[in-house]
């Protein structure tokens, strides 16, 4: 799953989304267009992806099938 399905997954919008990652939202859509993964991110924002959804890490990367 790409950035872009996972931010529409969990219902934000671009701006949204580089708020919870600390971002600009200029960076969320050269990611989104870049076809990015949730990989690509650092820990640090991928747990503030859990954190603001409610999952739980390991939740978080196997909805998204980095791990299985």
């Amino acid at each position: 799953m790409n950035l872009q399905e996972l931010r529409k997954l969990i219902g934000l919008t671009q701006t949204e989304f580089a708020e919870v990652l600390h971002t600009k939202q200029s960076t969320i859509s050269r990611f989104e267009s870049q076809g990015r993964n949730l990989d690509f991110l650092k820990i640090s924002q991928v747990k503030e992806i859990a954190e603001h959804c409610d999952f739980t890490f390991e939740e978080l990367l196997e909805i998204t099938g980095v791990v299985e």
